[in-house]
């Protein structure tokens, strides 16, 4: 990074930004870093080879979490915080099995480690505009070059260390890539040396991913402060946002004006002689105005930051409250439409989902309509919000268990066109909610092999199996 560094100063913009991307370290590697790391590493081996869904794999976040905490790295409150609430979502990979749910865990785990350590330098969530979370990522994405250098530098203190690493990264994968090679090729030297070349190898690459991993999070954390270079939004005129927030006001309005019309007698006459059914008329558009919503909301974030200041600011809110508030209206239409097919068709997971995303796009508007009210202007707080609403509704729906829900909603509310056969794709989720019924009878329920496979959602299913079917 010192070429790019030196390349860019010549402008002022390009050395702070190349400055800010090439953060020097306040904490230098050491010896208990690399152990640190490699220790997060089999943790990561040990969760990916017993398939995620497992204790192994909430014992990876747990180990890599309390790595982080122990290792001294971690300066300010709010990344402790943040790395400590990590594990709240992994636990839920040892507890739960629906694919529908554990990438998301997966993903809101990892994120809270990143950010915890991101903010271990300084700064404060609260703070994190978009455009800050976006530099923090190309901050940590420009160290993640330089990790194998900072996990080296707890055995440069000596010649003899030096050597003593440089030889084992020379030996270990010659050695690996020979034995490979010759056990393939004879049968009396793989059976002499008793081994599964192809596990081993498999295992020590995920063991060094993980290191890699878990030593670039030690590196993040171990950064020195430096300030993000100012970048302001590019302004528009009053009469350009205004014209922006106008048009957008006469759409949602006309849309507005249509769902009135549909929800009476003459609308549902006008569907019927077009050859819809009101059902049919739900399906073709929930989709479409989720998407409304998104571009909706985000437009209006966009305008808020590029609106500027002054005595326009009033006219600004009205044009923005008057939008939210239609938007409202789409969020209402789209909820019921859903609804609608739902009662005709059934609950699948996505549909749940859908619902799940159309009431929290209604809960981010009233939120973005506080924002645009001038609450605590001066501070970049709707996106932390915005996450923060995100992370406990995902947490809601790990308690909730999504899986059963779906299954005792087909259950108790039978649809005339609900596919039955579609019970038996449920994962071991759905088992408590299945019993006495022949799909308890089709659920996946291993329960994996070695306690690093042990889920509790599949010990429950095959315990419900043996007790209610043949």
């Amino acid at each position: 990074m010192s070429a790019v560094t030196s390349d860019l100063a010549q402008a002022s913009i390009g050395y702070r930004w190349s400055s800010y991307l090439d953060a020097p370290l306040a904490i230098e590697g050491a010896r208990s870093s690399l152990l640190l790391a490699v220790l997060a590493g089999v943790g990561f081996d040990v969760g990916l080879r017993s398939g995620v869904a497992g204790v192994g794999g909430a014992l990876a976040v747990l180990v890599v979490s309390v790595g982080l905490l122990s290792s001294g790295r971690i300066r300010s409150a709010q990344s402790r915080v943040l790395i400590a609430a990590a594990p709240l979502f992994g636990t839920w990979l040892a507890i739960r099995s629906t694919p529908w749910l554990l990438p998301f865990d997966v993903v809101a785990s990892a994120a809270l480690l990143l950010l915890g350590v991101s903010l271990s330098s300084g700064g404060s969530v609260l703070d994190l505009s978009i455009p800050q979370a976006v530099a923090r990522a190309a901050q940590s994405a420009v160290q993640a070059l330089l990790v194998p250098a900072f996990l080296i530098q707890g055995v440069q203190t000596k010649a003899r260390g030096r050597r003593l690493v440089r030889a084992i990264a020379i030996a270990v994968p010659l050695m690996v890539v020979l034995t490979a090679l010759f056990a393939s090729a004879d049968a009396v030297f793989a059976r002499a040396i008793h081994t599964d070349v192809t596990g081993a190898v498999g295992n020590a690459f995920l063991i060094a991913l993980g290191t890699i991993g878990a030593g670039w999070l030690l590196r993040i954390a171990s950064l020195r402060h430096t300030s993000l270079p100012e970048v302001s939004a590019p302004t528009l005129a009053p009469v350009e946002w205004t014209i922006v927030l106008a048009g957008l006001d006469l759409v949602l309005a006309g849309f507005a004006a249509a769902q009135l019309v549909a929800l009476s007698s003459g609308g549902k006459h006008l569907l019927e002689t077009s050859g819809f059914t009101y059902a049919q008329y739900a399906r073709s558009g929930f989709f479409q105005l989720l998407a409304a919503i998104m571009i909706t909301g985000l437009s209006l974030i966009a305008l808020h930051a590029s609106a500027g200041e002054g005595r326009t600011r009033r006219r600004f809110r009205a044009l923005a409250f008057a939008a939210i508030t239609l938007t409202f209206v789409v969020v209402v239409s789209a909820f019921h439409r859903l609804a609608v097919y739902e009662h005709a068709y059934g609950m699948t997971m996505l549909r749940l989902y859908v619902h799940i995303a159309i009431v929290g796009a209604g809960l981010l508007l009233a939120i973005l309509a506080i924002r645009i009210g001038g609450l605590a202007p001066r501070r970049a707080w709707f996106a932390p919000v915005a996450g923060i609403v995100v992370l406990a509704t995902l947490l809601g729906i790990n308690v909730a268990n999504p899986e059963a829900f779906v299954a005792r909603y087909n259950l108790s509310h039978p649809s005339a066109h609900f596919d039955p056969s579609y019970l038996n794709n449920l994962s071991a989720d759905a088992a408590p909610a299945l019993v006495r019924t022949k799909a308890i009878c089709k659920l996946a329920g291993d329960r994996g092999r070695g306690w690093a496979a042990f889920n509790v959602s599949r010990d429950r299913a095959q315990s419900l199996r043996k007790q209610y079917c043949p």
